[in-house]
């Protein structure tokens, strides 16, 4: 199989307008937003093709939302062997729209103060959980342990401190920026630490389609989670962040919130992305193959870059998600900010992640061309050699 990420050359990415590439001038190399650089599967360029040819550009239908679940539930027994239940799944916009507003439905339930509303992260996680999700509420951080997995022990204290309080403990999993997969005994001690002291998990699975089959363990595959939510979509893996459209798996007490999922949900749904869903999900499964070994060879070549240009740096990745989180603090005073200005390179600042403690890291988004991501960390090289020089 040929390399997808090449497909694309530098020039030809740098004709597209979305925030990646659209928002940085011609002088920077990106590789910081976590768009990936590939073209469309066919199911999802014929799809768009079939759309505009007939103008379909209505609203929402319930052919549309029954065929996405299907669809899914579908795709999901084909690549992990396990059946799911649909019947009480909720079509949202996005993830982070989907989490944000069920988090606040959540909180409005119980009827707390601001103050009151607890938030529990296990940083370094994707920022927006921070910025968006968490905003307004009271944020407590239980980071990852020494192996960028979850904290069990130090999760169940937290829990318990804030037992039959209302608090959402918002799991990545796989885990944004390392890539951590959580295990099928992480995920049901953390299950039984959300059951024994009330708290309410929201499951982010967004990267779960770029893992290989039998490489990944969802939420969706436990029957005893009383309080979460798991929500998935195609968005990452098939090149369609745009295209927002997710679905919502609810468990015990997550039932009845999105049984009560507002009016206005219906009117932010969008056709488009829906039946884009629907084509990638059911024809998609050899680009997948193809995505998974093409993100393999690239983090392989980045692996490589990295020894032979930038030696002190510590790498951690799995390839669970296109992003390699590294840490930069043998190289003084190399941060996002020195590589933006000083190599031309944008990479996502460590803090962002979770705060101070991770000012020495970077994250990278290795999902792109390979000449592209060769010239990123060649300059990124330059730029250190040219200041210790100087």
């Amino acid at each position: 199989m040929n390399n997808i990420f090449n497909v694309y050359s530098e020039s030809q990415l740098r004709l597209r307008t979305s925030k990646k590439w659209g928002d940085q001038p011609e002088s920077v190399i990106p590789l910081d937003i976590a768009e990936v650089d590939v073209p469309f599967d066919k199911s999802i360029a014929k799809e768009i093709a079939y759309l505009t040819r007939y103008a379909d550009c209505g609203y929402v239908s319930k052919v549309d939302i029954e065929d996405y679940k299907n669809t899914y539930m579908a795709y999901y027994f084909r690549k992990h062997s396990n059946a799911i239940d649909i019947d009480k799944a909720v079509v949202f916009p996005g993830v982070i729209a989907a989490s944000r507003i069920l988090s606040r439905m959540y909180f409005d339930a119980k009827t707390t103060k601001t103050e009151q509303r607890n938030i529990i992260i296990s940083s370094p996680v994707y920022p927006p959980f921070i910025t968006t999700i968490a905003q307004g509420c009271k944020l407590h951080d239980v980071p990852l342990n020494s192996e960028w997995r979850l904290d069990l022990p130090a999760l169940a204290k937290k829990f318990k401190s804030l037992k039959n309080k209302p608090t959402i403990y918002l799991l990545c999993n796989p885990q944004n920026p390392t890539g951590t997969v959580h295990t099928p005994q992480e995920l049901k001690k953390l299950i039984e630490y959300s059951n024994k002291y009330n708290i309410f998990i929201i499951s982010d699975e967004i990267y779960s389609d770029m893992s290989a089959k039998g490489k990944f363990n969802s939420l969706l595959c436990l029957k005893t989670p009383k309080n979460a939510i798991a929500i998935v979509s195609p968005s990452k893996a098939y090149g369609m962040p745009g295209l927002k459209s997710s679905i919502v798996f609810p468990f015990g007490e997550g039932e009845s919130l999105v049984a009560k999922t507002p009016k206005v949900i219906d009117h932010i749904l969008n056709h488009y992305p829906i039946r884009c869903a629907i084509a990638a999900y059911s024809k998609g499964d050899k680009y997948l193959a193809n995505f998974r070994a093409s993100l393999d060879k690239n983090f392989s070549f980045f692996d490589r870059l990295m020894v032979q240009y930038l030696p002190k740096a510590k790498i951690f990745f799995t390839g669970a998600v296109p992003l390699a989180w590294v840490d930069m603090s043998s190289y003084k005073d190399v941060d996002a900010q020195f590589i933006y200005d000083k190599a031309k390179v944008s990479v996502n600042n460590g803090e962002a992640f979770g705060g101070q403690k991770y000012k020495s890291f970077v994250r990278f988004n290795v999902a792109t061309n390979q000449a592209v991501l060769k010239e990123g960390i060649i300059r990124i090289s330059r730029a250190i050699e040219n200041r210790d020089k100087g």
